[in-house]
């Protein structure tokens, strides 16, 4: 219930990533069992944007695996190194996998971060089969409301880094990104949270709406089968409520 340190905020992300994976698993393996038309016994799947990999162990109950990134964190390579697992590094928009390769494609908390999303969707679709099954776990406007505490706690913690940095050219550098955006921009992020590439917070509550999310699949080639909310939680950074299901019956998620 109180801001995390560092280390506390790694445990509880990677606790809720374990628990939203599991209960995933469950969907897709219930879906895959009695929808689908075809056998997905031992699938060739891919998780893009396997950050740590905490969810790689309860894919590789389904098949195959292999994990990609803009980056491989030495968290990744300690969890799956003897995981049989094959690691490419690369950005979803562009992939070295061949066409048609995978019966099901995966992904956590990562749409929301990348800017080309109509070139992702694309590189989805041709290294997915005909029949591939793409499962995104997405953020929900609910997520980002419990976002606010976080937020503030966040920018504080970083106005102290900030303080602590001596280097001139540090400090342009951590900051070089932030300093291409509006005046008005500036202003709004840091008086109301945003999250990923959705900056203004308007823009990523009207984003994250979960019809808004359904639409974008539809409106890049995708046939939407189901829609699920897995659980209800804060930011890791200070999650103000525990990880739980107890609303999702009634529609209100975090993811």
């Amino acid at each position: 219930m109180w801001p995390r340190t560092k280390l506390k905020e790694q445990e509880n992300r990677k606790n809720k990533r374990e628990t939203e994976i599991s209960l995933a698993m469950r969907k897709i393996s219930y879906f895959l069992n009695n929808t689908a038309d075809k056998d997905f016994d031992n699938c060739n799947i891919l998780e893009f944007g396997s950050g740590d990999g905490y969810q790689i162990p309860y894919l590789k109950k389904l098949g195959k695996v292999n994990a990609s990134d803009v980056y491989l964190s030495d968290k990744f390579k300690e969890i799956n190194k003897t995981s049989e697992v094959d690691s490419v590094k690369c950005s979803i928009t562009k992939t070295p996998f061949p066409d048609n390769k995978f019966d099901l494609i995966y992904s956590n908390h990562v749409l929301e971060h990348i800017e080309d999303l109509t070139s992702a969707f694309k590189e989805l679709i041709r290294i997915g089969k005909e029949d591939c099954i793409y499962t995104f776990c997405v953020p929900t406007n609910i997520w980002l409301l419990l976002y606010f505490p976080a937020h503030y706690y966040i920018m504080a913690r970083g106005l102290l880094e900030e303080l602590c940095i001596k280097s001139e050219t540090d400090k342009r550098s951590k900051h070089n990104s932030f300093s291409q955006k509006s005046l008005l921009d500036k202003i709004m992020s840091k008086i109301l949270p945003g999250h990923g590439i959705y900056n203004n917070f308007f823009r990523c509550y009207s984003f994250f709406r979960i019809k808004n999310w359904k639409e974008l699949f539809r409106n890049n080639g995708f046939k939407v089968l189901k829609t699920e909310p897995l659980l209800l939680y804060a930011a890791s950074e200070w999650p103000i409520i525990p990880a739980t299901r107890r609303l999702t019956n009634l529609g209100i998620c975090s993811s």
